[in-house]
């Protein structure tokens, strides 16, 4: 067994179309493939969340909900996992991995996979998980929206946008920098 039993995981598992079942195959899918992962590689589970049924075009859904509320509380870790499918669908839009052609599901990845690959699907999620105010935050942080305060010729203030104005697209594509 491979891994590190220090690493704490949470499985989110999210299908917004309903198949009729109680719970749809895809989700008994998504969690068998995250459950076999898991144990390959040793890693904690702190808690499985499963939004059945509900939309990725917002974020009123009580399993994501929950999930955030125990990163926050620190009982998933900076090791946690992100299951990259290869693309994902924001409001009309579906958004692809730049090597969806060749590598169509990475699957489970951490941060480092994230920047090597530049996984956009990891990206938006990562800001999805954040919300717009935070991420808002963090981009201020990091200066956008400012000058650089350095002397360049003809540079002006970054537009960025108030939180309140952004769309789920907006948050979706500044997580990846389109």
């Amino acid at each position: 067994m491979v891994g590190n039993s220090s690493f704490k995981v949470g499985l989110y598992i999210r299908l917004s179309r309903d198949d009729g079942n109680v719970e749809s195959d895809s989700i008994v899918s998504q969690r068998s493939l995250l459950k076999q992962y898991v144990k390959e590689n040793n890693y904690v589970v702190v808690d499985e969340y499963v939004d059945d049924g509900f939309s990725g075009t917002n974020f009123d859904r009580p399993a994501f909900k929950r999930m955030i509320k125990d990163i926050e509380l620190g009982k998933i870790n900076r090791y946690s996992k992100i299951n990259d499918t290869g693309k994902i669908k924001v409001g009309w839009w579906t958004i692809k991995n730049y090597d969806y052609a060749r590598r169509p599901n990475p699957g489970m990845i951490d941060l480092v996979y994230l920047f090597e690959h530049s996984s956009n699907v990891a990206s938006v999620i990562i800001a999805q998980m954040m919300g717009k105010y935070e991420y808002y935050g963090m981009l201020k942080k990091f200066g956008f929206g400012e000058k650089t305060g350095i002397d360049l010729p003809g540079e002006s203030v970054g537009l960025l946008k108030p939180p309140a104005k952004w769309d789920a697209s907006d948050l979706a594509t500044m997580g990846y920098g389109y």
